[in-house]
């Protein structure tokens, strides 16, 4: 079989437009319905698992982010993350303005390749760092509905 580049020259129209979404939506997969049930019925973290790599690796995907392999496992992972890096947020991404700052974290987890970015509480702003240890808040069993928002917040370890 031979593939060849189209040479023929062609007329494209462009349009400039704004086509920022307000919200995306995704199927979750069989893994990621796995790792929501986990956060609701257990309030524990999971990650996916690459046993050909030997990595596990979060968010939660299908498919190994280092070899392609497919991944059918999600393992525990440490309850206690590490502010990598974050922001001091005044207003929401739809342009409202909160009523209190609320610090993003972007949390990183032990022997785990990415992390979660989630809200930030009962830390003050100037104490707030890079490197803290912080572990998630979950809200009451019965409040949960199998969604990262079944984390509260999180909140430095002490």
């Amino acid at each position: 079989m031979s593939f060849e580049k189209e040479t023929k020259e062609v007329n494209l129209r462009t349009y400039k437009i704004n086509m920022e979404a307000e919200e995306y939506s995704y199927t979750t997969g069989n893994l990621g319905e796995q790792f929501f049930l986990k956060i609701k019925n257990e309030g524990k973290l999971t990650a996916a698992y690459c046993d050909k790599c030997n990595v596990r690796f979060l968010p939660v995907r299908g498919y190994c982010i280092l070899c392609g392999n497919e991944v059918k496992n999600l393992v525990y992972i440490d309850m206690e993350g590490v502010v990598e890096s974050f922001t001091i947020a005044k207003i929401s991404s739809k342009g409202e303005e909160f009523g209190k700052e609320k610090i993003i974290a972007y949390i990183k987890f032990p022997n785990t390749l990415g992390g979660l970015l989630h809200e930030l509480k009962n830390v003050k702003i100037e104490e707030l760092k890079i490197g803290m240890k912080v572990h998630p808040v979950f809200k009451e069993m019965k409040e949960r509905i199998g969604s990262l928002t079944d984390i509260s917040y999180f909140e430095p370890k002490t």
